[in-house]
């Protein structure tokens, strides 16, 4: 029986989903967040229905920018410990935050250059 994995990466305006067993892609669908006040809801009601569908547990990745996502998608707690039912449990992945702006003014060029003069 072959272990599936749900990876669930969480971006501004939509939210990706790839479910994966083994090395197989299985499912893939790109959404839109869903409304405010169920955020939790759908995406809870989805992976216990995928888990009953396979008759296992998924182990489910979440892919976010920040921890608040996890916890307000109802998949982690208030620390961003992923949680863990009967039907999923959660690892989340934090996204490093991307550097906007110019480089330190201390740097030169040839410092971002790997020291070649």
């Amino acid at each position: 029986m072959p272990s599936y994995t749900m990876l669930i990466s969480l971006r501004r305006a939509k939210t990706h989903l790839r479910l994966m067993a083994g090395q197989q892609l299985m499912l893939r669908a790109t959404l839109p967040q869903p409304a405010q006040f169920w955020t939790g809801k759908p995406v809870k009601a989805l992976l216990e229905s995928l888990a009953i569908w396979l008759d296992t547990q998924l182990h489910v990745v979440l892919d976010a920018a920040e921890r608040a996502d996890g916890f307000t998608m109802e998949l982690t707690d208030e620390t961003g410990t992923g949680l863990r039912t009967l039907f999923y449990d959660v690892e989340c992945h934090e996204r490093p935050r991307r550097r906007r702006g110019l480089t330190p003014a201390t740097s030169s060029s040839a410092e971002r250059a790997g020291g070649r003069s």
